[in-house]
């Protein structure tokens, strides 16, 4: 302690002395350390921001599309019957049957009509599962044959972190006078949680309340409400679809530079309704397709097998 003190009243002599020295050197110092730390935290910050967009990317990202996966001279149109098949029901035909030997009544035609599970029936005026998923004639993934049974066996694979049902399909939506074409997506509560990519200009996403009980609410994309509300915030009003009214609960925009909105989009020129509403409104059961992320990249192909596995043979292909 006796040989320190000494040394350090020198030290301080001299820093008297050379009092402009020793003001530079501790300046540099100070901006030494803090261009190192300001480096430090660049690099940290960057990694974390390109990681954010490389999930937003998708990289751990598996989408589990609907049947018929031959070409279309190979499939006679079985994969769309599949998914109509229901039980035949006897109705009357505006036509009569004679004894082709002339003798005997004249009686009522009847016979029995399937009625596939999308059809029109009497309720709805909306496309046939031929029309809407141009049956074999479009080849790869033409027939919706998917349900949300299967959904919930993958939801039970390890390794499994979020997994939404997906229905989709093309619908005028209209506000007043103003009416914009896009696509229709009928999506699982946990979507948001998938598209990392996304931001809430307004509102929220719909809930899981909201999609068990099939409520007609809607999320409008950025490039939609836009469309038709301009600047104005949308939420709380009613638009239609199908002639039938959805109150806006959200507006979901882009929030990364790798995933722009634009017109013509499948993200942001869209809006996004409960799976289970266009269920019901359309008289569906099936799925167009099941969106699933992993817990890690590296997970991607173990689980994309196991999905195959998971959906009945030959309705679908991760």
């Amino acid at each position: 302690m006796k040989a320190i003190r000494p040394s350090l009243l020198i030290a301080l002599r001299a820093l008297r002395r050379n009092k402009l020295q020793t003001a530079l050197t501790m300046i540099g110092i100070t901006i030494g350390v803090a261009t190192v730390l300001t480096m430090i935290a660049l690099g940290s910050g960057a990694e974390s921001a390109i990681e954010d967009q490389v999930r937003a990317a998708g990289m751990n990202t598996i989408l589990v599309t609907a049947g018929n996966y031959k070409t279309k001279t190979e499939d006679s149109g079985g994969a769309v019957e599949e998914q109509g098949r229901t039980t035949p029901r006897v109705e009357f035909v505006p036509a009569v049957w004679r004894n082709p030997q002339g003798a005997g009544p004249i009686m009522p035609l009847f016979r029995p009509v399937f009625h596939p599970e999308d059809d029109p029936m009497e309720k709805h005026d909306h496309p046939t599962a031929s029309q809407r998923l141009g049956d074999t004639e479009a080849g790869l993934g033409a027939a919706a044959t998917l349900t949300s049974a299967d959904a919930d066996a993958i939801r039970k694979i390890s390794g499994v972190q979020y997994v939404s049902e997906g229905i989709h399909n093309n619908a005028h939506v209209a506000w007043g006078a103003k009416r914009w074409f896009t696509r229709l997506h009928g999506d699982d509560v946990s979507l948001p949680l998938i598209r990392r990519a996304w931001v809430f200009e307004h509102g929220r996403f719909f809930s899981r309340r909201e999609q068990s009980n099939a409520a007609q609410v809607i999320v409008l994309g950025s490039i939609v409400s836009q469309r038709l509300f301009g600047a104005e915030n949308p939420v709380g009003k009613k638009v239609s679809i199908y002639k039938q009214p959805f109150e806006v609960v959200g507006v979901v925009a882009s929030g990364s530079w790798l995933v722009a909105a634009a017109p013509g989009d499948d993200q942001f020129d869209a809006v996004y309704v409960p799976f289970t509403t266009v269920q019901r409104l359309l008289n569906l059961s099936k799925l167009n397709d099941i969106t699933i992320t992993t817990s890690s990249s590296g997970e991607v192909s173990r689980i994309s097998s196991r999905s195959r596995i998971c959906c009945a043979p030959g309705t679908g292909s991760a």
